[in-house]
C-alpha cells in the first residue's frame, strides 16, 4: 500500500489490493487516511468520509485535497491501470 503523502503528521495512501502485482481498488476514487485515531478514507471529488475522523482532521485533509484534487486522480488513474505512482510534494 504505497503512500503518497505525509502532511501535518498525516498519511495519505491509495490502498489497493494485490493480486499477482495487478493493483486495483474500488470506486469511487478515493484516499485513506490514518494519523492517531482518525483511520478513515475520503472520497476525491466530493467528500464522503467512511470510518472515523475528528472535524479538525477533515478540515486539514479537504484543504490538502482542494489544493491537490487533479494530482490525487491522476495517481487514481494510474494506480487503477496498475501503473507506479509517485509521491506527492
Amino acid at each position: 500500500m504505497p503512500s503518497i503523502k505525509l502532511h501535518y503528521g498525516f498519511c495519505f495512501r491509495h490502498t489497493r489490493y494485490s493480486d499477482i502485482h495487478l493493483w486495483l481498488d474500488h470506486n469511487p476514487p478515493h484516499i485513506h487516511v490514518r494519523s492517531g485515531t482518525d483511520n478513515f478514507s475520503i472520497t476525491i471529488k466530493n467528500r464522503i468520509i467512511e470510518g472515523v475522523a475528528r472535524s479538525k482532521t477533515v478540515s486539514i485533509i479537504n484543504q490538502f485535497m482542494d489544493e491537490h484534487e487533479d494530482e490525487l486522480m491522476e495517481l487514481w488513474e494510474k494506480a487503477q491501470k496498475g501503473e507506479t505512482i509517485k509521491k506527492i510534494r
